[in-house]
């Protein structure tokens, strides 16, 4: 599968919390986003693939997955909005 995706926010350094982290399935790394601008701003990620995907599953592992306690000392996903853009099919469930 080939496409690309942009986070409208990552935290420093990039280098460490790069958006295309979303990808490797490894608990090391993660995409974080700072949200202690205190901004209050919503953070979009905007995935995009080069030919037309069907997708059944979305995994979200909410935390930072590499201990617990680096799970529970950072931030966490407490919302979220899933919009799906030229739809033909569309079906979500919990």
């Amino acid at each position: 599968m080939e496409g690309s995706v942009i986070a409208s926010d990552t935290l420093s350094p990039v280098s460490f919390y790069d958006v295309t982290n979303l990808f490797d399935s490894r608990y090391e790394y993660a995409w974080a986003s700072d949200d202690r601008k205190g901004k209050g701003d919503a953070v979009t990620l905007d995935f995009r693939f080069n030919e037309r995907q069907r997708i059944t599953k979305i995994k979200i592992w909410n935390g930072y997955q590499r201990s617990d306690q680096h799970c529970y000392s950072n931030g966490r996903l407490k919302e979220a909005t899933l919009t799906i853009t030229n739809p033909t099919s569309t079906r979500i469930q919990r």
